[in-house]
């Protein structure tokens, strides 16, 4: 089975164990314990802009197959 990695960005996730707990409980509940253990939760700085880079280039017309992030 595949990796999905979902960025995460704020304060919410960073700094409140609790509520990190509460969406690491909530993904096993809602996808089961074998495809979530295979959901990566990565937190990331500027995420707007990560996003509309990605956003952009889903919608490319050149057809990007693989997009990475450095």
């Amino acid at each position: 089975m595949r990796r999905t990695v979902v960025a995460i960005e704020g304060g919410l996730y960073t700094r409140y164990m609790m509520f990190r707990e509460y969406l690491h409980e909530a993904l096993n509940e809602i996808l089961g314990e074998d495809v979530a253990q295979h959901v990566i939760l990565k937190v990331t700085e500027d995420g707007s802009g990560i996003g509309g880079a990605l956003l952009a280039a889903a919608n490319s017309s050149s057809g990007v197959d693989n997009v990475q992030l450095l």
